[in-house]
């Protein structure tokens, strides 16, 4: 045994005691501590790198998330049930939703406020609105196209989801630089999305077929049922027949050279159909255009640079078409009330109308009345086209949480909520998947969603100037009908109308 002296026994006994009962308890906690430290460190500072392609700030205790939507149709009951259930899935998100119940109050809101930090969050457009608005809105990102509900790949893969007329209406594309080959690319925006449809289909008051068709065993015309799309003969023949005076049913003649009706205008009790001019058809720009289109006839170029109807090689046909529609004035008087109205009221059998029309007409309980698809040329589908009419919610350009917004919209566009919203709105949903599962509680609202198909639109650079052109151009061939001459003057004039719109809007 080697002999130590006392102090030295003392000195390794307490360097023994600092080594057992401090030091490797503090070498162990740092062993400890020191990696986490360091692991937690690194995910903090990767997580801005690491974090998955599709992520949004949904907010947090101490930024909290307020998203303020203006609407201006729907039940402020509905709006905030979807706003509650959208706070549900993200608890530091608020969605305002705030009602403007005059719609040229919110139209005046818009044109002064869009595109500035003073305008809402979201609000909403109607679809042919986008050549006005485009410059003031986000669209949507890639990170929002890529996440649920309906993750995707591209613009075009989510809009196929809906119906062929929200491809051309709300897509935009934007020259951009590619970061990967420094090469400029076309972009292919999109800045909105429709909750629901409201198209154009034909009103029916089916007790006057069947007036008619007491009347005339020996002549019956057929009342169109619901499922039935009725050619525009079929129609002509119907608003001839249709057309009942305090003397009696008009006569119609027929002949070799053509159908003759004749009647008192002064002792008329009621039309049979609602069309042929502007003046008071509602909706009659779409109705023409349309009449137009299902006869392969275009009104303006994909490029937006060519007015289509009026080239050599359609001229013709689109006089023909013009004169053909302007003549159903012959049997209806621009100086009744207008068509939906006189509809209303019995004053007409077959009208034009929307789905949000539907319900002001179902409040005449006295009325047999069912709404048909819009009519076509043939009853051979591949060459059906029916017009579109809807609108669409779209985020500001200065929206501070752009993502946010377009996260809530397509949570409302998914297939369960729009089933949720259609049912709550009578709006016919936008996705033709809904076709059979939307209980709407009326077989008047399937016409719109069996429409969404055929669906087709054209671009009008600014909508309300391009309608009153073509409006223009029916009011002047019927007042006047119906002259080739006319119709072609009619034309053209309505086509350079039309082209000085596009060339301000390039």
């Amino acid at each position: 045994m080697t002999y130590q002296p006392k102090q030295n026994r003392s000195s390794l006994s307490y360097l023994r005691f600092f080594k057992q009962r401090v030091l490797i308890p503090i070498l162990l906690l740092c062993l400890l501590v020191l990696p986490g430290c360091r692991i937690k460190s690194c995910q903090q500072e990767d997580g801005q790198q690491t974090k998955p392609e599709n992520y949004i700030f949904f907010g947090n205790e101490d930024q909290p998330i307020n998203i303020v939507m203006w609407y201006v149709f729907e039940d402020p009951r509905v709006m905030q049930t979807l706003a509650t259930k959208y706070n549900a899935k993200h608890k530091y998100v608020t969605i305002t939703p705030k009602q403007i119940t005059n719609f040229s109050e919110y139209l005046d809101e818009l044109l002064n406020k869009s595109g500035t930090d003073l305008a809402p969050d979201i609000y909403f457009i109607r679809h042919d609105w986008l050549p006005r608005y485009y410059r003031k809105l986000a669209p949507m990102s890639e990170t929002n196209l890529k996440r649920d509900p309906d993750a995707v790949e591209s613009v075009d893969d989510y809009v196929a989801k809906f119906f062929p007329a929200l491809g051309s209406d709300m897509i935009m594309e934007q020259n951009v630089i590619d970061e990967t080959s420094n090469k400029e690319t076309t972009k292919r925006n999109l800045y909105g999305i429709p909750w629901g449809f409201e198209g154009l289909a034909l009103f029916v008051n089916k007790g006057h077929f069947e007036d008619y068709n007491k009347a005339f065993s020996d002549d019956k015309i057929n009342v169109p049922l619901p499922t039935q799309t009725m050619t525009w003969n079929e129609l002509s023949e119907a608003s001839q027949k249709l057309i009942y005076t305090s003397s009696g049913w008009a006569q119609v003649t027929k002949t070799a050279q053509g159908t003759t009706v004749t009647y008192d205008k002064n002792k008329v009790v009621r039309y049979g159909a609602a069309l042929g001019t502007a003046v008071n058809v509602q909706h009659a720009p779409d109705i023409f255009t349309t009449y137009l289109m299902q006869q392969g006839i275009g009104i303006v170029s994909d490029d937006h640079e060519t007015v289509e109807f009026i080239k050599s090689t359609n001229t013709s046909d689109a006089v023909s078409a013009l004169n053909a529609f302007a003549s159903y004035s012959e049997v209806w008087d621009s100086t009744w009330p207008d068509s939906i109205n006189a509809f209303a009221n019995g004053k007409v059998s077959l009208a034009f109308g929307r789905s949000y029309q539907v319900p002001g007409i179902e409040k005449n309980s006295s009325l047999n009345f069912s709404v048909v698809p819009f009519p076509q040329r043939t009853s051979e589908a591949s060459s059906w086209v029916t017009p579109a009419y809807y609108w669409v919610r779209v985020v500001n350009r200065d929206c501070e949480h752009p993502e946010v917004a377009w996260d809530f919209i397509k949570f409302v566009a998914s297939t369960e909520e729009m089933q949720v919203y259609s049912e709550a709105t009578l709006m016919p949903p936008a996705r033709p998947e809904l076709l059979d599962s939307v209980n709407m509680n009326s077989n008047n609202y399937a016409v719109y969603i069996q429409a969404l198909p055929y669906t087709k639109t054209w671009y009008k650079g600014d909508a309300d100037d391009a309608d009153k052109a073509i409006s223009d151009a029916i009011t002047m061939v019927a007042q006047q009908c119906c002259s080739q001459n006319v119709a072609q003057q009619a034309l053209t004039e309505a086509a350079k109308q039309l082209e000085q719109i596009l060339k301000e809007y390039e």
